[in-house]
């Protein structure tokens, strides 16, 4: 019995779901903790550690993407 392409479409598409979960569970790690406190800093250190563990902005960073944005002339 062959398949229609739309019972092909949708296992194809069920197969990337469970890929996908897969390589972010691999790729998936825990935040970094530990910064320092010196008296009245824990807010900005949490500020800190929620933009450190933002993917988009971290990449937007190590990746020199930032460097598109800036104006040289200013």
């Amino acid at each position: 019995m062959s398949q229609t392409n739309e019972q092909i479409k949708e296992k194809e598409k069920e197969l990337m779901s469970h890929k996908l979960i897969e390589v972010m569970r691999k790729s998936s790690q825990g935040g970094l903790t530990g910064l320092d406190n010196l008296g009245n800093t824990c807010f900005m250190n949490s500020v800190l550690q929620c933009l450190a563990n933002t993917e988009p902005l971290t990449k937007y960073f190590l990746f020199d993407i930032h460097q598109l944005h800036l104006n040289p002339k200013n």
